[in-house]
C-alpha cells in the first residue's frame, strides 16, 4: 500500500520528526514484529535478554524501512501538522494516538467516508495505551469532599462519553456505552476491552507508561538519533538501546 502511495505521487507516511512521535511509532514496529509477549518483556519489563535480541534488531530494521516512505521534511514537524498532511490529501496514512481524531473532527471529516482508524498492521488484538490523569493536592479534611466529587463526575459514564466524544478518544472505562462516538470511537472501545480482557493492553514507553521517565526519555533519545541517521545500523541502535536503558534504570 505504501509502495502503491509512493508511485502514484502521494506521500506514503505523514511524520512529526519530535522524538517522541517517532518512539511512538516504534512502539508498533516492535509490537508488531515480536509480538504482545516479546513487547511486554522488552517494554514494561525491560528485559535485557530482549532489548538486545534479534527480534529487537528486526524492529529496527522495519523502522528503517518505513522512514524510507517519509518526505524529506519531517525533520521538527509538529504532529498536527503531519495529521493536516493526511487530512489535505498530501499523505496516505500517520501512525499516531487516537487524538489525531479530532483534527479530522475539526476539518469537518466524517470516519468511515473520508478517513479510516485501525491499528498498526500486525498489532489487531493488543492495544498499546497512553492514558491522560488528573492529579490533586493533599489538603485539608473539609475540601476532600469536593475532590471526591470531582472524582466522581470525571469517571461518571455520561462524562466519559461526552468527553471523549468531543476529543475524539477512549472512555478509561470499559463500560461506557458506544451509542454515542462514531465508527473510530466505536473500534477504538471494542479493541480496548477485548485487550484488556485478553491481557493484551500494554503501556506505551514512548508516552512514558511503560516505565520510569528517565527510561522514557533514554528510549525517545536513541530511536530518534537511529531516525535521523545519527545511529546507523541496527546492531548499533540495539546496543545503544540496552546501554542507555541500563544507565537511566
Amino acid at each position: 500500500l505504501l509502495d502503491k502511495a509512493k508511485a502514484a505521487g502521494v506521500i506514503p507516511l505523514a511524520l512529526g520528526g519530535q522524538n517522541w512521535q517517532e518512539a511512538t511509532m516504534f512502539d508498533s514496529v516492535v509490537l508488531s514484529t515480536g509480538g504482545p509477549e516479546f513487547y511486554k518483556k522488552a517494554f514494561n519489563d525491560l528485559d535485557e535478554e530482549q532489548l538486545k535480541s534479534d527480534t529487537m534488531k528486526k524492529s529496527f530494521d522495519n523502522l528503517a524501512k518505513l522512514v524510507t516512505y517519509v518526505d524529506p521534511n519531517f525533520s521538527g514537524r509538529d504532529w498536527n501538522l503531519a495529521t493536516a498532511m493526511v487530512i489535505k490529501g498530501d499523505a496516505l496514512v500517520q501512525v499516531m494516538g487516537d487524538w489525531a481524531k479530532g483534527e479530522f473532527n475539526a476539518a469537518k471529516k466524517t470516519p468511515g467516508t473520508d478517513f479510516l482508524c485501525y491499528r498498526f498492521p500486525g498489532t489487531d488484538g493488543s492495544v498499546v495505551y497512553n492514558s491522560d490523569m488528573f492529579g490533586m493536592f493533599d489538603v485539608p479534611e473539609d475540601r476532600k469532599a469536593a475532590q471526591v466529587a470531582l472524582a466522581t463526575a470525571t469517571l461518571s459514564k455520561s462524562f466519559q462519553s461526552a468527553f471523549n466524544v468531543v476529543k475524539g478518544s477512549v472512555p478509561a472505562r470499559t463500560d461506557v456505552p458506544d451509542t454515542d462516538f462514531d465508527a473510530c470511537g466505536k473500534k477504538g472501545m471494542a479493541d480496548l476491552k477485548a485487550a484488556n480482557e485478553g491481557g493484551t493492553l500494554f503501556g506505551s514507553l514512548a508516552q512514558g507508561y511503560g516505565a520510569p521517565p528517565a527510561v522514557a526519555n533514554a528510549y525517545k533519545d536513541v530511536v530518534s538519533k537511529f531516525v535521523h541517521g545519527q545511529i546507523k545500523t541496527s546492531d548499533e541502535a540495539v546496543t545503544q538501546l540496552v546501554n542507555a536503558i541500563e544507565d537511566a534504570k
